[in-house]
């Protein structure tokens, strides 16, 4: 994901397990700390102001390192 540094960063995240019990997360660090869980079936919103330039690692706490990306706030 790229973003410019102010931007509010709106993510969509949704869990097409079809058991409650396959959860996943959309997590990241300092410094946005985020860590949204979902369980089978759900989704979530997660909105945050890109307030910080860098590159943030975001991944499912659950499938490392398999499940992960990254977000890039640029100025």
């Amino acid at each position: 994901m790229i973003a410019n540094k102010g931007d509010n960063v709106t993510v969509h995240f949704y869990n097409l397990e079809t058991e409650p019990t396959g959860r996943h997360s959309f997590t990241i660090g300092a410094p946005y700390n985020i860590d949204k869980e979902t369980i089978g079936g759900q989704s979530a919103v997660v909105s945050f102001i890109a307030d910080h330039e860098g590159v943030f690692r975001y991944y499912c706490k659950f499938h490392t390192p398999e499940m992960r990306g990254q977000l890039m706030v640029v100025p």
